[in-house]
C-alpha cells in the first residue's frame, strides 16, 4: 500500500486517470475509463470536459490519495453513483445514497410513456399516482414535464423518503409533489382521491434472477427495491388491484417490467378487466413497459 502511496503522489489529472482506467480494467469493472473520469471529476469538481484540458494540471498528494480510496472502493464494487452521491436521469440531477434504489436509463422509457400517456389523453390529467418512489426521480421528472399535474407518491423505506423529499425540494417541488409512507401490502395506503394515471417502476426481478445479478446491484443496491423473492410478479399483483380502485374510469396505469414478463403481466391486466393493453420496447428492442386503460365505464 505505502508504494501504491508514493506512486501517486505528484501526480497529474492524466496520470491518475491512466493509472486508476487500469486498476479498474484489471479489477473487472465495465467502462473503467469512463469510471474513472467520473471518480476524478467528482473528487476535483470539474466537469468532465474540463478534465481533458487540464491533463497536465498537478494535483495535490492528499487529492491523490482520496481518489486511490475511491478507486479502492468501485473495485470492491460499490456502486459509482453511491460514491458519487448522485446521478442523472432525464436530464435531471438526482441525489443517492446507500440504501436507496439507483434510477436506470431505462426508466426513462416508463417516463416518456406515462408523459405521452397524459397528453394524448382525452382526460385532463390532474393527479398521479406512483408507487414506490425511491428517489423521487420518476415523481419529479414528471412534475417537470407536466406541470399541470399533481404526483401522490407511496413508499415503504424510511431511507427512500429522505432522500426524494431532499430531491423534491432541490427542484421546488413539496407543493406539487405529495409523499405518502405506506405498504401497499399492509393496509397503509390511503390516498383519499382517484387518479388519472398510476405508474410504478416496482421490485420486478425474481429471487433465482437475483442470485445472476451483478455485484454492484446483488451486494450494495436494497434489495427490498429490486426483488419480490418469489417470481417477480407479486407487485403486480397488487398493482392491478389497486389500479381498478384507484384510477378514474379511462385511466392508464404504467408499469416497467423485465424482458420476460411482457406476457405474464399484460394477462393480469387483460384478467382485471383493462383495455389497450400494450407493451414498449426499451433501447436495445426489449420488452421494458406494460401500459394499460382503465374501462372508460364502471
Amino acid at each position: 500500500m505505502e508504494s501504491v502511496h508514493r506512486e501517486l503522489r505528484n501526480q497529474t489529472i492524466l496520470s491518475l486517470l491512466e493509472w486508476g482506467s487500469n486498476e479498474l480494467a484489471e479489477g473487472g469493472v465495465e467502462s473503467p475509463r469512463l469510471n474513472c473520469e467520473l471518480l476524478l471529476s467528482h473528487l476535483l469538481g470539474y466537469k468532465r470536459m474540463e478534465l481533458r484540458v487540464k491533463y497536465g494540471s498537478p494535483v495535490l498528494p492528499a487529492q491523490a490519495e482520496e481518489f486511490q480510496s475511491l478507486i479502492a472502493r468501485r473495485l470492491h464494487r460499490e456502486p459509482l453513483q453511491y460514491i458519487t452521491g448522485n446521478t442523472e436521469f432525464m436530464g435531471l440531477n438526482i441525489s443517492v445514497q446507500p440504501g436507496v434504489f439507483i434510477p436506470r436509463p431505462e426508466t426513462e422509457i416508463l417516463v416518456e410513456e406515462a408523459v405521452a400517456a397524459c397528453r394524448a389523453s382525452t382526460i385532463p390529467p390532474r393527479n398521479i399516482l406512483e408507487i414506490g418512489t425511491g428517489s423521487g426521480n420518476i415523481a419529479i421528472a414528471l412534475a417537470t414535464f407536466l406541470p399541470e399535474c399533481h404526483i401522490d407518491t407511496i413508499e415503504s423505506s424510511k431511507e427512500s423518503i429522505l432522500i426524494a423529499k431532499k430531491n423534491i425540494a432541490a427542484y421546488n417541488l413539496a407543493d406539487r409533489i405529495t409523499q405518502l409512507q405506506g405498504d401497499i401490502f399492509r393496509n397503509g395506503f390511503a390516498p383519499g382521491r382517484k387518479y388519472e394515471l398510476l405508474i410504478s417502476n416496482p421490485p420486478y426481478v425474481s429471487a433465482s434472477d437475483f442470485l445472476e445479478t451483478e455485484p454492484e446491484v446483488r451486494e450494495h443496491e436494497p434489495a427490498g427495491a429490486i426483488t419480490d423473492e418469489l417470481d417477480g410478479l407479486t407487485f403486480y399483483r397488487k398493482i392491478t388491484t389497486l389500479s381498478n380502485s384507484l384510477l378514474v374510469p379511462g385511466g392508464w396505469v404504467l408499469v416497467e417490467i423485465a424482458c420476460n414478463q411482457e406476457e405474464p403481466v399484460s394477462e393480469l391486466f387483460r384478467k382485471s378487466g383493462f383495455e389497450k393493453i400494450q407493451s414498449v420496447k426499451d433501447y436495445s428492442g426489449l420488452p421494458r413497459v406494460v401500459k394499460a386503460r382503465r374501462g372508460a365505464t364502471t
